[in-house]
C-alpha cells in the first residue's frame, strides 16, 4: 500500500469519526467539585444552587448566614431533570438580597417522613460569600485648566 493510499484511508476514517462521533455530553453540575466560595453583586435577588439526593425528596430549604438563625423555609426548584450516577440532583432556591460585605452561608434542606413530619438535614459545608458593589468608586479626575 502506498503512502498516499494510507493517508487517504486515514483521512476517510478521521472524517467518518468526526461525522458519526457522539456529541459530547455536558457534565452534570453535581459532578463538578463543590466550590468553597464565590462573589456576587449587591442590588439584586440571588439564587442558591445546591445538590441533594433525588431520593431524599427535598421540599424546602433554609439558609443560615454567619452561623445565625435559619431563615424561614423556602421552596426549592429541581434544576436538573435527572440525577447523576451517584443520585445527586441540582436544586435552586431564592435567597434574597445581600448588603456589601463578607458572609458565611450554610444550607439545610427538609423533607417529610411517611407520617408527614418535617425532617431537617445536617447543615451543608460552609460557603464563603463576598458581596461587592456593582458600581466602582470614581477614578481621580484631572484638571484641564482654570479660566476666568
Amino acid at each position: 500500500m502506498t503512502v498516499s493510499r494510507v493517508l487517504v484511508a486515514l483521512a476517510c476514517v478521521l472524517g467518518l469519526h468526526a461525522v458519526f462521533a457522539p456529541i459530547a455530553v455536558a457534565q452534570h453540575p453535581c459532578d463538578a467539585p463543590a466550590p468553597s466560595g464565590g462573589t456576587i453583586q449587591t442590588g439584586s435577588p440571588q439564587t442558591a444552587y445546591f445538590c441533594a439526593f433525588l431520593s431524599d425528596r427535598i421540599e424546602s430549604v433554609s439558609i443560615i448566614i454567619n452561623s445565625g438563625q435559619a431563615t424561614p423555609l423556602g421552596p426549592v426548584v429541581q434544576v436538573t431533570p435527572t440525577s447523576n450516577a451517584a443520585g445527586w440532583v441540582q436544586y435552586s432556591a431564592a435567597i434574597g438580597q445581600f448588603a456589601k460585605g463578607s458572609y458565611t452561608i450554610t444550607l439545610k434542606v427538609y423533607n417529610r417522613s411517611l407520617d408527614g413530619l418535617v425532617q431537617e438535614s445536617p447543615a451543608s459545608p460552609p460557603f464563603a460569600l463576598s458581596v461587592v458593589d456593582p458600581v466602582l468608586a470614581p477614578r481621580a479626575p484631572f484638571v484641564t485648566g482654570i479660566r476666568r
